[in-house]
Parts: C-alpha cells; sequence; structure tokens
C-alpha cells in the first residue's frame, strides 16, 4: 500500500509546489512592476516639479528685469504728482535709463487714463494722450496690483509675439514692460521628450508654450479645461494628472503660481512618453516571469514524468520480480533484504517476506555433498561476486519446511544502489536437469557400448567373411580355375571354337578369384594381423595404384612397434574409407599417406589434390558431421571409442583427414625417413 501511495503523493506535492511558485513568481512579479510604476511616477512628477520651479525662477526674474525696471523709473519720482507733473521726454529718459535687462524686454511703459509713454529697446520712444488697445483692460481694473495681457505683437518687430505686463503704481498709474517670453523656447524645448513648459495667465489665456506639437495653441483659452479648473481651485503649486486640454492623451503636469503676478507656470509630459521605459521594462518583467514559470511547469511535468516512469519501471520489475519463473532475493552485505514468490515457492515458505533476513546457507544444508561448508562456501562466492561483479556456481539446498534436498544453480551479481553494495542472487532448481543430465549420460554410455559392440561385431563379422571367401569360395575358385587349365590343354587344337570358350571361361574364372581375394583382403587383410599396419597400408595404396591410377606417395617410417590389434585396424578403415572418397568424389590425381609418431600420439593423414568437401570456417575445418558421410562420421566414432579423435581439412586445394591415436600400448621411436611409393 505504502509502494502504491507515496508515488502518487509525491506527484502532486510536486505539483502545489509547482502551483505555490508559480503563485509566489506572479505576485512578486505584479509587485515589482507596481513597485517600479510607482517610482517611475514620482520620479516624473520630482524632475516636473524641478523644472517647473526652475521656469518659475526665470519668469521671476525676467519679470523683475522687466516691470521691476518700469516700476524703479516711475520711483525715481517722490509721489505721483511729481510723475503726473513730469513732460514726456523726462518720462523716457527715465525709462530709457532703466531699460537695462535681458533682450527679452522689448519695452517699458508708464501709463494712465489719458497719458502712455513707451520706451522700446530699438525704435526710440512712443507717446500717446489715449492708451493702446491691449492696455485697456487693466486700466478698468480698480483693485488688482497686477496684470498680465494677451498675446501682442511688438510695436517695434510686428513679426515677434510680446506680452505686456504691468503693476500698478500709486492710484492710477500703471507701470510694465514688453517681454518676449518667447526666447525661452530654446531652453526648454524638447520635441523627442513630449514634454515641454509654458505660460498660462489666471483667466486661462495661454500666453506661451514651449512644446513644438502644441505651439499653435498659444493665445487660446483654457478655462474650460480640468486640469485649469483643478489648478485654479488647488495651492499655488502642484503636481495634477489628466487629459492634456491640446490634445485628447493623459498628462502629467506639475505648475507654480508665479509670486505677485496673476500668471501660471506649468511644465507638463506626456504619460504615455513617461511610461516607455517603464513599460519596456514591465514587458522584460512580464516576459521573465513567464519564462521562469514555463521552467517551473515543464521541470514539474519532466519530475513527474520520470516519477511515472520510475513507478511504472517499478511496477515492471516487481511483476516480472515476483512472476519470474525463477527465485531470486537481493543481499545487503550477508542477510536476504528482499525475496520473490518464486523463491518463498522454492524453499517451501508461506511468504516472501519469511525470507527477510536469513542467509544463502540458511537455506541448505551445512555440508554440502562434496564436504564443502555451505557457509564458507557463501562467503567465498559472495565476496567473489563483489569483487568481480559476478560469479555462478552450483550447490545443493533443501527446503525450509520438509528439509528435502534440492540442486540449485546460483548467478550472484553486484549492484551499487545509495552507496550500498547489494547482491542479486538468481537461483535455479536444475534437480530436473540434473536427472536428465544423468539420464542423457546414462543413455549416451549404453549408445557408446552399443556402438562399440556393433563395431566389433562388425570387425568379426568381416574377418568371418574374409577367411571364408579365401578358404572355401577362394578355394573353390582356385580348383576350378586348375581345372579348367587342365581341361584346355586335354581338348583337341581343331576345336577351335571350344577352346576359345574355354579360354574365357578360365579367364573369367582367374577374375573372380582375383576378386573374390581382394575382397576378402579388404574385409579383413591378414597382412594387418600378421605383418602389422605398416605392410596393410603399402598393401592397401599398391592396390589403389593399380586399380585407380592415382599416384599415391607414402611418407611412412621403415619401421614402427606394434600397436594394440583393434588400434592398428581402426588406422586401417580410416586409410581405406578416406582413399575410397578420394577414388570416388576427389577427382585428384595424386594423394599422400603419412604415419608418424608425435607427444607420444600416432598420427595417420590422408591428403588429396582434389576440389575438397567445403570449407568450414576460416580455418578450413569441416565441422558438419553430416558433410563427412557415413563411413567417415563411423570412422569418428571408432576412434572416439579408442580415445582417439578424427578431423577433416578441406579447401579448394584438396581435402586432408587426420586420424590421432594415443595407444595406451606404444612404445618406441618413430624414425625420420620415409618411403614412398
Amino acid at each position: 500500500m505504502t509502494r502504491r501511495l507515496l508515488p502518487a503523493a509525491v506527484n502532486w506535492t510536486l505539483i502545489v509546489y509547482a502551483l505555490v511558485l508559480c503563485a509566489g513568481i506572479w505576485v512578486y512579479t505584479l509587485q515589482r512592476i507596481q513597485s517600479d510604476y510607482r517610482a517611475t511616477l514620482e520620479m516624473e512628477r520630482e524632475h516636473l516639479r524641478s523644472v517647473s520651479a526652475t521656469f518659475e525662477a526665470q519668469v521671476e526674474a525676467m519679470l523683475g528685469d522687466g516691470v521691476g525696471a518700469a516700476l524703479a523709473a516711475a520711483n525715481e519720482y517722490e509721489n505721483p504728482r511729481d510723475l503726473a507733473a513730469a513732460s514726456d521726454a523726462q518720462l523716457s529718459e527715465t525709462l530709457r535709463h532703466m531699460l537695462t535687462g535681458g533682450s527679452y524686454v522689448r519695452s517699458l511703459f508708464l501709463a494712465t487714463g489719458r497719458r502712455f509713454v513707451r520706451v522700446g529697446r530699438f525704435a526710440g520712444s512712443e507717446t500717446r494722450t489715449a492708451p493702446p488697445e491691449w492696455l485697456l483692460p487693466a486700466l478698468k481694473l480698480k483693485s488688482v496690483d497686477a496684470w498680465a495681457g494677451g498675446r501682442i505683437s511688438d510695436p517695434e518687430n510686428p513679426a515677434e509675439i510680446v506680452i505686456p505686463m504691468a503693476r500698478r503704481f500709486g492710484q492710477n498709474t500703471w507701470a510694465g514692460a514688453l517681454i518676449a517670453f518667447a526666447s525661452l523656447d530654446g531652453v526648454y524645448q524638447q520635441p523627442e521628450s513630449a514634454s515641454g513648459v509654458g505660460l498660462v495667465s489666471s483667466d486661462g489665456t495661454v500666453l506661451l508654450l514651449s512644446e513644438a506639437r502644441v505651439h499653435s495653441n498659444e493665445g487660446s483659452n483654457v478655462s474650460s479645461s480640468e486640469l485649469f479648473r483643478r489648478m485654479s481651485r488647488g495651492p499655488d503649486f502642484g503636481t495634477l494628472e489628466g487629459d492634456s486640454p491640446f490634445a485628447r492623451m493623459q498628462t502629467i503636469v506639475a505648475y507654480n503660481h508665479v509670486s505677485g503676478y496673476p500668471i501660471w507656470d506649468v511644465a507638463w509630459r506626456r504619460r504615455l512618453e513617461t511610461f516607455t521605459a517603464w513599460d519596456g521594462r514591465r514587458r522584460t518583467t512580464l516576459l521573465m516571469a513567464g519564462g521562469i514559470t514555463l521552467l517551473v511547469i515543464v521541470t514539474t511535468w519532466l519530475l513527474n514524468h520520470v516519477l511515472w516512469q520510475l513507478r511504472r519501471r517499478e511496477l515492471h520489475y516487481r511483476a516480472l520480480f515476483n512472476n519470474a519463473a525463477f527465485g531470486a532475493f537481493v543481499q545487503e552485505g550477508e542477510h536476504i533484504v528482499e525475496a520473490n514468490r518464486t523463491s518463498a515457492t522454492m524453499f517451501g515458505v508461506g511468504s516472501p517476506n519469511e525470507l527477510i533476513g536469513k542467509r544463502m546457507w540458511d537455506l541448505a544444508p551445512a555440508i554440502q555433498p562434496d564436504g564443502a561448508s555451505s557457509e564458507v562456501l557463501c562467503r567465498e562466492r559472495i565476496g567473489r561476486a563483489v569483487t568481480t561483479g559476478a560469479d555462478s556456481f552450483e550447490w545443493t539446498q533443501q527446503r525450509l519446511d520438509t528439509g528435502a534436498q534440492l540442486s540449485a544453480a546460483a548467478d550472484l551479481s553486484s549492484l551499487d544502489a545509495d552507496g550500498k553494495t547489494l547482491t542479486l542472487a538468481v537461483i535455479h532448481d536444475v534437480s530436473q536437469r540434473k536427472l536428465m543430465d544423468a539420464e542423457r549420460e546414462r543413455v549416451l554410455d549404453e549408445l557408446h557400448e552399443l556402438a562399440a559392440t556393433l563395431v566389433h561385431i562388425q570387425d568379426d563379422e568381416r574377418r568371418r567373411i574374409g577367411r571364408d571367401l579365401h578358404d572355401s569360395t577362394g578355394q573353390g575358385l582356385a580348383a576350378l580355375e586348375l581345372s579348367l587349365t587342365r581341361l584346355a590343354r586335354m581338348m583337341e587344337p581343331a576345336a577351335n571354337s571350344a577352346g576359345a570358350l574355354l579360354d574365357d571361361c578360365v579367364a573369367l574364372a582367374r577374375q573372380c578369384s582375383t576378386e573374390i581375394r581382394t575382397a576378402s583382403y579388404l574385409l579383413h587383410p591378414p597382412l594387418l594381423d600378421e605383418i602389422g599396419l605398416l605392410s596393410a597400408l603399402r598393401w592397401l595404396a599398391d592396390g589403389l595404384r593399380q586399380r585407380s591410377g592415382i599416384k599415391i606417395d607414402l611418407e611412412l617410417p621403415e619401421a614402427m612397434e606394434r600397436f594394440p590389434p583393434e588400434h592398428e585396424l581402426a588406422l586401417f578403415r580410416v586409410a581405406q574409407e578416406a582413399l575410397t572418397n578420394v577414388h570416388r568424389h576427389s577427382n585428384s590425381p595424386s594423394v599422400t599417406i603419412r604415419l608418424f609418431e608425435q607427444d607420444g600420439a600416432v598420427i595417420l593423414e590422408v591428403e588429396d589434390a582434389g576440389h575438397g568437401i567445403f570449407a568450414g570456417g576460416a580455418s578450413g575445418r569441416v565441422t558438419d558431421a553430416a558433410s563427412l558421410g557415413v563411413g567417415l562420421a563411423g570412422m569418428r566414432e571408432r576412434m572416439r571409442q579408442l580415445g582417439g579423435a578424427l578431423s577433416v581439412r578441406s579447401s579448394a586445394r584438396g581435402t586432408c583427414v587426420r586420424a590421432t591415436l594415443a595407444p595406451s600400448a606404444t612404445a618406441g621411436a618413430r624414425t625420420d625417413q620415409t618411403a614412398s611409393l
């Protein structure tokens, strides 16, 4: 149950952990994006407040150079009466004397309801009895001490725009200046940043816009704009966000009320451009979060897949391990830590768990049939398996319930797991195989005995048939030949036809006698029993040469001690069968017969120069018994019974039959001299 539930619990734990981790990643990502948003917004606000404050200082400085200079000119007279009594020329001179500010101050003027004096920077002075039209709104003011007019053309240079600014002096006199605020464009105009500065009068008239994209809105009135209303209702300075009065897009605005004058200076930047960099960082952060999330998901999937595959392999391993047809158990050190069901059945216990904790020699008799200690044998084999990686041996084990012994083949394999050295033992019950092997050996022994008996019977039968053919049939044919010869001598010479027939009968009787004698010798050559193997081989070679015309080379020692009769007969039969095969099948023009001793063994070789049988592999040995034919296969069995061996080596250049025999009664040494036939 634990093995089934634990992997599933691990899988679900990984899934929950991955979900929590992904949620944490996205919570952190959103917090990071929000924090970066607030920091970006606050940094932009701080920047705009700084720009607005700087712009306000510059505007106040320009007003001081202009309106302040005009007030200073008015203050040259001790009281308004003196100012009213001064002539136009005196006032013009005083204003010209005070026109010392920057070039943005284009004119200074003093005005009342019935008098207007203006001094320009380039074109001299202007005096009028009635004020110009652009100044009339200021003259109508009763309780306001500062005034800002609208955008007008410069009287000296109509192509330029100036803004009249004035302050009240006394009760009815206004001192002011015409100021070209457009000179600030070169400082604050930044079209690539979508930001700018501007001046707006308290009635909503746009006096100055530094951004090139919105220059066309200068002179318009923005009093209906939500941003302007919020600015006019609020404190003298601050930061606002909302729709731009010049374009339908969100804008961040910092503003300041210019001290002492009814105008506001503003600094703004469009929100879209403000958060361009932040949006790039946001996308990068989201991509990173998405990538990390995907990595977590893929990693979790891979881990779950690996665990599933491991669990599947574990189930397969359990199924194979427990359903194996052989006993198997795992040992840690000398103790069994896991066993399969087959081993429990093999050793007569109800459950594999009953084998856990036991040792291999606990499942065997204390002493093996060969007298070895089971414990010593197991310790030695386990140590060898740990050292070499594997080991195999056969021994006797016993059932734990009945004590019945069984023959077992044990295969040990060394395993490394989690820093531990384990040993896997596979036990095969080979009792049935042992019984079958014993029965097979018994049957083979009987077959070998039967084959040996048949060979002896065959040899005896050949010897008897050869002797009978020689002693009876051969003698009868010899007598028939002699009688026919005598009869031919007794015939009258005139009977030519009868004589010829009688001569044919004599020749036929002689041929039959020769063939009977040859067959008798081939069945069992008397030379083999009387003189020995060397003479029998010479006779065999001479007979084949006469019958077939094949050239035969004999490489035989001049003399050799006699072998046991069955050994000499076996070697003779090998030579006989080999020469018969050469004559019938090889188409060889020559054959060589060798007989020699080597390392205490007698070796017979019959080698031809024919087309060969076939090459059985790179060595050229013929290993298939069927390809040897019945005769040589029988000779191989005959040699095996005598403790020898028969081999055939064949190639396209010929075949060599080699018989090796180590007779127990062999003595003497061979000579190096050979004989040829």
